[in-house]
């Protein structure tokens, strides 16, 4: 009997510490039904947010937002909206544990943000189809999806690269492929995306290794020395003309080609779903078609009813290239590129 009791208190205890983390719902459902004194609500969810389930923080930090929204603190309603955003990706339940009143207006104020908060899920390079790396015309290229329409700036250290304006849809972001490669190492970039008083700040960091032949370092002993040739003539055994040459080693070379892309890839541009008319962006319906047109070179697809190829997003990748030395035999050079992003603290911009 004893040990039927303590298993009845083993499955009791469970049940309770599994319902813990939704009382604070019962809560703010309650007072939702009742004062809708939001403050409370606050004050209610903050001290448990460090206790919650990460699924329960996503429902916390849209509520949050909301509260601080009606209570004029705009502050605070844009810190938890980008908490809602960047850490919890939107994943709200739906706020269904809150009365059907309570539950649209939550769900309406979070639309409105949704249509104009600038949100990149991720950032990724463009491997190409079939594991062939897309270096088209000396660009390397990097996609990702946006969610809204935002200024954008993009910078390498205290130097503005590109700013404009990115349409709400697929965009791509390229990078000089030529410059990358010939100076390896870490190459840190900054995108921030401007939407109303919100600055979203990210950070780039692209690692780029080449391997070759030609690069790799020896030790002093072996460094290879310049090889030097003598060409002397001699008539009646006396030396009449001589001439010397010397020969380096082979430079490194990847035989990148200069951007002069058609199709008006220069030096970035975005997709957008709406206007396909005009010429400096393109509907989403288009966009795989252009980028077709624009790997037909490597995929060599002779079929004209062939589907639109799949875009590789990858975080990391290496392209191999083939070159001949002096003596004409094939030396391989290897580029592996590798992309980190991170999220960088939000800025609230002066008007």
């Amino acid at each position: 009997m004893a040990i039927k009791e303590k298993l009845a208190f083993i499955l009791l205890l469970a049940v309770s510490v599994q319902a813990l983390p939704a009382q604070w719902k019962d809560d703010v459902a309650g007072i939702f039904r009742g004062t809708r004194d939001l403050k409370s609500i606050v004050e209610l969810v903050l001290p448990q947010l460090d206790k919650m389930d990460a699924a329960d923080k996503a429902d916390a930090s849209g509520l949050l937002a909301f509260c601080f929204n009606k209570l004029n603190d705009k502050t605070n309603e844009i810190k938890w909206i980008a908490e809602y955003f960047e850490t919890y990706r939107a994943g709200d339940s739906g706020y269904a544990f809150i009365d059907l009143v309570g539950q649209a207006e939550v769900i309406a104020f979070l639309s409105s943000w949704k249509s104009r908060y600038p949100f990149v899920p991720e950032i990724a390079l463009i491997a190409g189809v079939g594991g062939n790396p897309i270096i088209i015309q000396g660009i390397l290229p990097l996609g990702f999806d946006l969610t809204a329409d935002a200024y954008y700036k993009f910078s390498e250290g205290s130097t503005v690269l590109k700013a404009g304006l990115f349409k709400s849809g697929a965009n791509i972001l390229s990078l000089d492929a030529n410059d990358l490669f010939l100076k390896p190492g870490r190459h840190t970039y900054f995108l921030e995306l401007k939407a109303g008083e919100l600055v979203l700040k990210k950070e780039l960091d692209l690692d780029i290794e080449v391997s070759s032949p030609w690069n790799e370092p020896k030790a002093p002993s072996l460094k290879r020395k310049p090889l030097y040739y003598r060409l002397s003539m001699y008539v009646g055994g006396e030396l009449v003309m001589a001439s010397q040459k010397m020969e380096n080693a082979v430079p490194l070379k990847l035989d990148v080609k200069p951007n002069q892309n058609p199709f008006g890839y220069k030096p970035d541009y975005y997709v957008t779903r709406n206007n396909p008319g005009r010429t400096d962006y393109f509907s989403i319906s288009t966009a795989i078609e252009l980028l077709y047109q624009l790997f037909k070179a490597l995929l060599k697809k002779k079929d004209a009813k062939a589907e639109p190829p799949k875009i590789q997003l990858v975080q990391e990748m290496t392209i191999s290239n083939k070159q001949k030395d002096v003596d004409g035999n094939d030396r391989e050079t290897k580029v592996s590129i590798k992309l980190k992003t991170k999220n960088l603290p939000y800025v609230l911009s002066v008007p």
